[in-house]
């Protein structure tokens, strides 16, 4: 409901923070977050289970999901990211405004004070939303190609950069860009930049899953003889970090 997941999968990235890293920062947010959030749930699932036959049905159809997806990734070992929880945002508002059934004059103000304290709850990664990009890949390109737009004349001419992907490939923000899938492949690349007197560029997002199926490729890019890291550009996930190395020459 904050926006956020338990544990970050990068504490050292300040775009990711995880609730169970907030909760020394900002101890106050984070209880606020569980304790609003169960509070203003849980009259909404009485509601529900107390109606009718139609609403529990309801109510299982709202929230067996999200359980069963947590099942799946527990016994199949599946990554489960933060955001495939998504789906049960709806039903998460639906149970909050059913909540709203028991609130009287008596206690508006503190439903409300309930409503405000969990929006407040979630205002770091509102702000964090706002201002950046969940993945910075224009940014990543804009240091590997000088124009941008494919269909600038001069996008791409025998002085242009080769820019090579292979892990987060991101065609739609750079058309232009080579796609490997073998060490061989980006020695290949490389040399045919450096005999035409080019720049060669690799963008990489998500290194960690990268350097697992393709190592070959990252021990050379880690070759401090072939090619230099010149930008780390940090997302709002770990998988979402754009890494740039430049071939030397």
């Amino acid at each position: 409901m904050s926006g956020q997941p338990w544990r970050s999968p990068d504490p050292a990235n300040l775009l990711c923070p995880g609730r169970f890293e907030s909760l020394s920062q900002q101890p106050v947010a984070t209880a606020s977050a569980l304790l609003t959030g169960a509070l203003l749930c849980a009259p909404g699932i009485v509601v529900f289970a107390m109606h009718s036959r139609e609403t529990r049905w309801l109510l299982a159809a709202m929230l067996l999901p999200l359980g069963g997806l947590f099942l799946q990734a527990v016994f199949t070992g599946n990554l489960l990211m933060s955001w495939y929880a998504c789906p049960a945002l709806p039903a998460i508002a639906v149970l909050m405004g059913a909540s709203a059934t028991f609130v009287t004059r008596r206690t508006l103000f503190p439903w409300l004070a309930l409503m405000g304290l969990n929006l407040f709850a979630g205002h770091e990664m509102r702000s964090l939303l706002r201002h950046h990009e969940l993945e910075p890949n224009r940014a990543a390109t804009a240091l590997t190609r000088p124009i941008l737009n494919p269909a600038h004349p001069d996008y791409l001419n025998d002085k242009s950069p080769i820019t090579i992907q292979f892990s987060c490939r991101r065609p739609g923000y750079e058309p232009a860009c080579r796609e490997i899938a073998t060490a061989g492949e980006l020695v290949t690349l490389r040399q045919e930049a450096l005999q035409s007197g080019r720049d060669c560029y690799v963008n990489l997002g998500d290194a960690g899953a990268a350097a697992q199926r393709w190592p070959d490729i990252l021990a050379l890019l880690n070759d401090p003889t072939l090619f230099r890291r010149t930008a780390t550009l940090p997302g709002m996930d770990h998988a979402q970090t754009r890494v740039i190395w430049q071939a030397v020459r």
